[in-house]
């Protein structure tokens, strides 16, 4: 993994906060020295869909595209995704709230969705 500074290191615990991430992915993103992707891919693939998300706010890109970010994720979880993503949009990114929101560029979020 590339050197994090602290800007993106507070952003990707603040978008693991704002996703819930579960205890032990937490503790997974802890220890990122010895985090191979090989051990990602043992997880669920609601966990490993989690990880994506989380990587993808974390960039902060102006333009976000999922496909179906919901899709694998129970009920409870699908509404924290999708006020996530609404969130990244109204706040022009998943930040610290510390971090002043008129001096960033708008964001845009493109998604599909899965048929039951």
């Amino acid at each position: 993994y590339a050197e994090l500074d602290g800007k993106t290191l507070e952003r990707g615990w603040h978008v693991c906060r704002v996703l819930n991430f579960p205890s032990h992915l937490q503790e997974l993103a802890e220890d990122m020295e010895t985090t191979k992707e090989i051990e990602v891919q043992t997880l669920p693939a609601s966990h490993r869909k989690l990880i994506h998300l989380a990587r993808a706010f974390t960039s902060n890109p102006e333009v976000l595209v999922v496909h179906a970010p919901t899709f694998f994720l129970p009920k409870e979880l699908c509404v924290v995704v999708m006020d996530a993503l609404r969130e990244f949009v109204k706040q022009r990114g998943l930040v610290p709230a510390d971090q002043q929101q008129e001096s960033r560029r708008p964001r845009t979020v493109l998604f599909s969705t899965v048929a039951p």
